[in-house]
């Protein structure tokens, strides 16, 4: 049963199920009231223009897109067939409008020092984390990230076909090393 509200955002269908939000609160516990409301706000806004990005690409392909923000994420799926250079760009087409769009701003700003320590700049550094590093992350060639989709679709067009195996084992290890260096780094969940 779908659950959640439904909108419509530039005639773009919308469904947003409860378990993204809760994913989001838990991401941004613990941290005071303000901080956790502006994290929820920001993360659900920047998910929402990555997966928008994902939609126009799909529209210039003449594909009809719809949007699911649900768990950890968002999928922005479409009806109708794409070649795998179309895949690539709308694979890549979210990270980069969330990346473009609010991450860029917000390290110019921050980077010219206009916003002194406190509130301010707790949330700047909050839409540069959710824009720009979560954007870089989402870039890894990991299945099912976008990353891993579009190195799928580039081994695909470099083997006629037949990439999935290479982009699954490539996959497996990129994860394998960034879980293994998380454990060293302290990065591990206690």
């Amino acid at each position: 049963m779908e659950r959640g509200p439904r909108v419509q955002v530039a005639g773009i269908p919308v469904r947003i199920e409860p378990t993204f939000l809760l994913v989001i609160v838990l991401l941004g516990l613990p941290q005071p009231l303000l901080h956790l409301l502006s994290w929820v706000v920001i993360a659900t806004a920047s998910v929402l223009l990555h997966e928008l990005g994902h939609a126009v690409a799909f529209r210039a392909c003449g594909v009809r897109p719809s949007i699911l923000l649900h768990g950890f994420g968002g999928l922005t799926s479409g009806s109708g067939e794409l070649t795998a250079r179309q895949r690539i760009v709308v694979s890549f087409a979210g990270p980069l409008s969330a990346v473009v769009l609010l991450g860029v701003p917000a390290v110019v700003v921050w980077w010219s020092g206009a916003v002194p320590d406190g509130d301010a700049a707790m949330i700047l550094r909050q839409v540069i984390w959710i824009n720009v590093g979560w954007s870089l992350v989402n870039l890894l060639p990991v299945l099912p990230l976008d990353g891993g989709q579009i190195f799928l679709d580039v081994c695909d067009l470099a083997t006629g076909g037949r990439g999935r195996r290479t982009a699954e084992i490539v996959s497996v290890v990129v994860a394998g090393a960034l879980a293994l260096w998380a454990l060293v780094a302290g990065f591990a969940w206690s």
